[in-house]
């Protein structure tokens, strides 16, 4: 049933115990297929700012939320582009006059903090514990685009935002227009009935993942 739901095409699916367990996996599986691919370097993650990816060592790297950034040993290799936030722009702009500088904003992400070698960008859709963040339309086109110019893949966290928590559409990043190549989720899966974690991704490429 999850290969049938799975909005990657061709997709695996695989169990993990938790959502910070599938969004661990996640990372830790791209840089598998990189190495199996020949592009050891490409290990360096993009995430957003604001946004919460789970409690274990590398989604606590990915977390860019304080109240959730907990005094422990952190995944590095990590970066943070801005959110897509307009109640609060960074740059007080107005959207769509802003041209949405906000999502751009990982081009200089990459460019300057990075190698230019990147292994993914992973981002929840609709950030959840940051405040039910809901970027503009054409947000993720332009970070999805940015990302695969530069050979990265696009991890969408449908943790809290998947199974149809979003309205009209069963996953969150369809509001959007995108295709991931890999999806992690969790919680909506079971109904809070234990279920576990579950992973689905495309061979050769990307991943999806589901945590309890």
């Amino acid at each position: 049933m999850l290969k049938e739901i799975s909005p990657v095409p061709m997709s695996k699916v695989l169990f993990a115990g938790s959502g910070s367990e599938a969004n661990d996996f996640a990372v830790k599986f791209l840089w598998y297929v990189n190495n199996a691919r020949g592009c050891p370097s490409r290990k360096t993650i993009i995430a957003r700012r604001n946004g919460y990816h789970g409690g274990t060592t590398t989604a606590m790297g990915l977390t860019a939320h304080g109240n959730w950034r907990f005094k422990s040993n952190q995944a590095g290799g990590i970066h943070h582009s801005h959110p897509g936030y307009c109640y609060r722009c960074p740059y007080g702009l107005t959207y769509p006059s802003c041209d949405l500088k906000c999502a751009h904003d990982i081009k200089n992400v990459i460019q300057h903090e990075t190698s230019g070698e990147i292994a993914c960008f992973i981002g929840e859709p609709v950030q959840g514990v940051g405040g039910a963040v809901v970027p503009p339309q054409e947000f993720f086109q332009i970070i999805y685009q940015h990302v695969r110019d530069h050979g990265g893949l696009c991890v969408a966290d449908e943790v809290q935002g998947g199974f149809g928590r979003s309205g009209e559409n069963y996953w969150s990043h369809q509001h959007f227009g995108v295709v991931p190549d890999m999806v992690v989720m969790a919680k909506g899966i079971e109904a809070s009935g234990g279920s576990g974690s579950r992973s689905t991704w495309k061979p050769a490429s990307g991943a999806s993942m589901a945590g309890g």
